[in-house]
């Protein structure tokens, strides 16, 4: 259970869904400033990444965080926080790679008292690691094999026919 800040009614939860997906200039009260996330990961890799929110408000405040790819919402390990003024806070996220680039769009939030306000945007690119496939020597092996043994046959019936 996550404690009160005096003077607010706790949120519920954090926000339930994204809403407009219109960019946010910098945010009012919140302030995304950094998506830590890998540049490409193979599919089926779990991702995980790392979303800190500085509040920017003069007092103590609820933030809470969002996140979108390929039109699936995300929500972080935490509903929300409480966020002192000037403090930066990390949020957690994770999710499946799938087979295809992805573009992670965060949302950061705050708490009015009555309602959760959408602040600040930002998003990072994740690009499919593209995997070599497997390649065997077997078949140079075997090539090269036979045409070692082509030419030492070659030689050897040639060698066993004197005068020829």
């Amino acid at each position: 259970m996550q404690e009160t800040l005096i003077g607010y009614e706790a949120p519920p939860s954090g926000p339930s869904y994204i809403g407009q997906l219109a960019e946010v200039a910098v945010g009012t009260y919140t302030e995304l400033e950094e998506i830590i996330a890998p540049a490409q990961a193979a599919s089926g890799d779990l991702i995980t990444v790392e979303v800190r929110i500085r509040n920017l408000h003069t007092g103590t405040i609820y933030i809470a965080t969002t996140a979108r790819y390929n039109g699936i919402d995300i929500f972080p390990t935490e509903d929300y926080a409480i966020v002192d003024p000037g403090v930066t806070r990390s949020f957690y996220f994770s999710f499946t790679m799938p087979n295809n680039d992805v573009e992670l769009r965060v949302w950061s939030w705050y708490w009015t008292g009555e309602e959760w306000y959408q602040d600040d945007y930002s998003y990072v690119d994740i690009a499919l690691e593209v995997v070599a496939p497997a390649i065997s020597l077997w078949p140079l092996a075997i090539i090269g094999g036979l045409g070692v043994l082509g030419v030492g046959a070659v030689m050897a019936f040639t060698m066993a026919r004197p005068g020829k």
